[in-house]
């Protein structure tokens, strides 16, 4: 393999920690539903046409 490929492929360990610290750290309540809004909006079939905001307030009428 190249130098240049090698160097390309590795991953920062800077960001290795923070990844590996962000997953002991509870999840704030507006986290949660960003995630939340997220899964739904991007997992939409083609024949939805939810916006996100439709998406966000559709999720807070449920809570």
């Amino acid at each position: 393999m190249s130098k240049i490929l090698t160097q390309m492929t590795r991953t920062d360990p800077e960001l290795i920690d923070r990844l590996k610290a962000s997953v002991s750290r509870p999840k704030t309540k507006e986290q949660r539903f960003a995630q939340k809004v997220s899964f739904v909006y991007g997992n939409q079939t083609d024949k939805m046409n939810f916006t996100r905001k439709q998406v966000e307030e559709r999720l807070r009428n449920m809570d």
